[in-house]
């Protein structure tokens, strides 16, 4: 019985972590972003594996001399043919990022922001939204796994 309460604790606090990562990665600004506009060098599609051994596709881009390769993940290719169809080799594009973002591979999947031609592609609101909200149900599931140990362990002790 104690494993079992100590491994819900154990479970809660892992829910409340990478909630609290999300609520995080989704409270930046623009202004705290890196900026960085320049030609377009190369776009195109690859296949990474994530910490947990999965295979992702991912749309990865450099621009101009930035020495990171930056990346976007969406979860359908449709989305990824938008990208590929609008953007072209030496295309202009403006990008806010976060260097110090995590990556798959060695691309920084932490691009909040992709413009050409005045166009926003993707879109930081939308983006840090997503991120915040994902984070919220992660703390709510925390809630849950945390008052359930606690209500089952006090059922048994007091049988």
């Amino acid at each position: 019985m104690k494993l079992r309460f100590y491994a819900l604790v154990v479970l809660s606090l892992v829910w409340f972590v990478f909630g609290s990562m999300l609520i995080f990665r989704g409270s930046f600004e623009l202004n705290e972003l890196a900026y960085y506009k320049g030609k377009l060098q190369q776009i195109g599609t690859t296949i990474t594996t994530d910490l947990r051994g999965r295979q992702k596709e991912i749309l990865y881009f450099n621009v101009g001399d930035l020495t990171q390769t930056l990346g976007i993940y969406h979860s359908t290719k449709k989305d990824y043919d938008y990208y590929l169809n609008q953007l072209k080799k030496g295309d202009m594009v403006e990008v806010y990022f976060n260097e110090n973002g995590g990556k798959a591979d060695t691309i920084n999947l932490h691009v909040y922001q992709l413009e050409h031609n005045g166009q926003i592609m993707l879109d930081h609101k939308q983006r840090t939204r997503t991120d915040r909200k994902v984070g919220f149900i992660l703390y709510g599931v925390g809630l849950i796994f945390s008052i359930a140990p606690i209500w089952i362990y006090r059922t048994k002790m007091n049988k």
